[in-house]
């Protein structure tokens, strides 16, 4: 992360957070990975309280959630033409013909987005508004407990 700041702050790229909301539901249990749960409390239907629910997304606290969830975001971000970078699985890199550079750094449902011009961030922003509800933090000041100035 440090060095995509670095890279951002010499080139005088923008500089932008994101936030998935509710990342871990967006990702789709496998076929192979059937999971079934009680139905919780004042939620089962009358004449039905016996009845399980057969699980189609992750949920928070299931063990295979993160791994879902990185799968989906994953072949999101290679629809978007992004490379993952070999050495580092959680930054996406994506060079246009015209240029432009998009750099996305991930945590989890967290994103930090380095971008070389106005309209590549844009796109990306317009991109993730497509797939998921996301919440735009803006700017960066505060990234995984580093300060910004």
């Amino acid at each position: 992360m440090r060095s995509v700041l670095h890279i951002a702050a010499c080139n005088d790229w923008q500089i932008l957070q994101y936030d998935v909301k509710t990342a871990f539901l967006n990702g789709i249990l496998p076929d192979n990975e059937i999971q079934y749960m009680q139905q919780p409390l004042d939620f089962a239907e009358p004449g039905k309280e016996s009845h399980v629910w057969k699980l189609f997304r992750g949920l928070y606290g299931m063990r295979q959630s993160s791994r879902i969830w990185n799968r989906a975001l994953h072949a999101s971000f290679l629809e978007w033409n992004f490379i993952r970078l070999e050495c580092e699985w959680c930054v996406y890199v994506r060079q246009l013909s015209s240029g432009a550079v998009t750099i996305v750094v991930i945590h989890v449902d967290n994103m930090l987005a380095v971008s070389s011009s106005e309209d590549e961030a844009t796109r990306f922003h317009a991109e993730l508004k497509s797939t998921w509800k996301i919440s735009v933090l803006g700017e960066a000041k505060l990234v995984v407990g580093i300060a910004l100035h």
